[in-house]
């Protein structure tokens, strides 16, 4: 497991973490304790990898979901906390 914590994605502060199994990517999280984050992330992520199959917006609480053929990417935000996190299927 990779632990980076203060990394920065343009002006946002990031802390991420990577987890390996069998020289395989198998988990990826990201924490970013500002709400302004979830906007530039869902926009990267659309640009790379399209619409997600999941979206959902509201006050205080927004959520997207893209479906690969080994897992599933999650970009959540709760409050001021967003988090992104892909886990590889089993």
């Amino acid at each position: 497991m990779c632990v980076r914590e203060g990394e920065a994605i343009g002006s946002m502060k990031i802390d991420a973490g990577y987890l390996y199994r069998n020289d395989r990517l198998s988990v990826i999280h990201i924490k970013a304790d500002s709400a302004a984050a979830f906007d530039p992330l869902l926009a990267t992520l659309i640009k790379r990898y399209g619409a997600p199959r999941a979206l959902k917006r509201g006050k205080g609480f927004d959520y997207a979901q893209w479906q690969f053929s080994d897992g599933r990417l999650h970009l959540t935000r709760t409050g001021s906390l967003v988090i992104a996190q892909f886990a590889a299927g089993r």
